[in-house]
C-alpha cells in the first residue's frame, strides 16, 4: 500500500483480502487520502472505523463481502440451497459437507453456529484448522 500511494501514485485502490492486513493497509491509504474499496476482508472493525472516526476513514468503502457478522449466516444460506439441490437432483440422501477456514478469531463464531445449524439439516461436516468435528447424522 505504501508503494502504491507514494511511488506508483495511484488514485484509488481496490482489494485487500485478509482483515489483519487490510486494517494496516486502510491506515496507510487514509493517511494519504486515497480512496480504498475493500473487496475481501470481512472483520467488522474495518467499517466500524469509518463510523468512529469519519474524518480519517471517509475514503474507505466496503465493496464486498458482508462483514463477518453476516458472512456466516450468508454462508449457511448458500450451504442449505446447494445441499437441497444436490439431494434432489443427484439423489444424495446425506450430503457430506466440509467447512474450511483458518484459525482466526473471526472464524470461531461460524464454527459454533455450524455446530448448532448443521445437525438440523442432517449433514456431516468437518472443520480444518487443527480440529475436526463430526456431528451426529
Amino acid at each position: 500500500m505504501e508503494r502504491l500511494v507514494t511511488k506508483d501514485k495511484v488514485d484509488f485502490v481496490v482489494g485487500g483480502f485478509r482483515s489483519e492486513a487490510v486494517l494496516v493497509m486502510q491506515d496507510i491509504a487514509m493517511e494519504n487520502k486515497k480512496i480504498f474499496i475493500g473487496v475481501g476482508a470481512a472483520h467488522p472493525e474495518i467499517c466500524q472505523r469509518v463510523a468512529k472516526n469519519y474524518s480519517t476513514y471517509k475514503y474507505f468503502f466496503r465493496g464486498s463481502p458482508f462483514n463477518s457478522s453476516f458472512l456466516g449466516r450468508t454462508s449457511f444460506i448458500h450451504l442449505g440451497t446447494v445441499g437441497a439441490i444436490l439431494k434432489q437432483s443427484l439423489n444424495i440422501p446425506k450430503i457430506k459437507v466440509a467447512i474450511v477456514g483458518k484459525r482466526l478469531s473471526g472464524f470461531e463464531p461460524m464454527i459454533k453456529a455450524a455446530e448448532t445449524a448443521i445437525p438440523i439439516w442432517v449433514w456431516r461436516w468437518s472443520v480444518s484448522g487443527g480440529r475436526q468435528i463430526k456431528l451426529p447424522m
